[in-house]
């Protein structure tokens, strides 16, 4: 997670299976869920992506 100089934001990465597990799995557990707005927006592969880890 970052947050970019002067925002009040904050930007993360992660890694889900699709958006329903994304949101179990990760986003409803944050200690401060309840209190945050979260827009989640699907990354597409790049071209030199090795694969899955």
């Amino acid at each position: 997670m970052w947050r970019p100089v002067g925002g009040l934001r904050s930007i993360g990465v992660w890694l889900a299976a699709d958006e329903a597990d994304l949101h179990i799995n990760v986003l409803d557990t944050l200690p401060l869920r309840p209190w945050m707005s979260i827009a989640v927006t699907a990354l597409q592969p790049h071209p030199n992506d090795p694969g899955q880890w």
